[in-house]
C-alpha cells in the first residue's frame, strides 16, 4: 500500500501487490469475490482511501489469524453495487478486480 498526499485531511492510498515471494492467504475467495462483509471482521481501523475514494481499512477476520487491508462490502455496495455479491451463506463478497485493487494480508 502506498499513501501519498492528502485530500481534506484524508490519506489517499493505492493498494499494490505485496513485494514478497510468499503466497498470500486465501480469504475464502469464491466465484463471487472475497468475503468482505463487515459482520465477519473485527479490530477494524480506517487507514486511508482507495484511488476510487472507498474507505480503506485494516482488519482481522473473526476466528482467523492475520491482519488484512481492504474495503468493506457495505461501503462498496452504496457506490459500486456491481462489484458486490451475496453468497449462499448470507455474507457479502467484493470482486476486487472490478475495483482495480487487491485485498492484502499484512500480518
Amino acid at each position: 500500500m502506498t499513501c501519498g498526499g492528502s485530500q481534506k485531511s484524508k490519506k489517499r492510498c493505492r493498494v499494490e501487490r505485496p513485494n514478497t515471494q510468499e503466497p498470500s492467504h486465501d480469504t475464502e475467495q469464491s466465484r463471487g469475490g472475497q468475503l468482505s462483509d463487515v459482520r465477519l471482521k473485527n479490530n477494524i481501523h480506517r487507514v486511508g482511501t482507495t484511488v476510487l475514494s472507498f474507505p480503506l481499512y485494516s482488519f482481522q477476520y473473526r476466528g482467523k489469524y492475520g491482519t488484512y487491508i481492504g474495503v468493506m462490502a457495505q461501503d462498496v455496495l452504496k457506490v459500486e453495487p456491481s462489484a458486490v455479491s451475496m453468497g449462499s451463506d448470507g455474507f457479502y463478497r467484493v470482486d476486487y478486480q472490478k475495483l482495480g485493487i487487491e485485498m492484502l494480508q499484512v500480518q
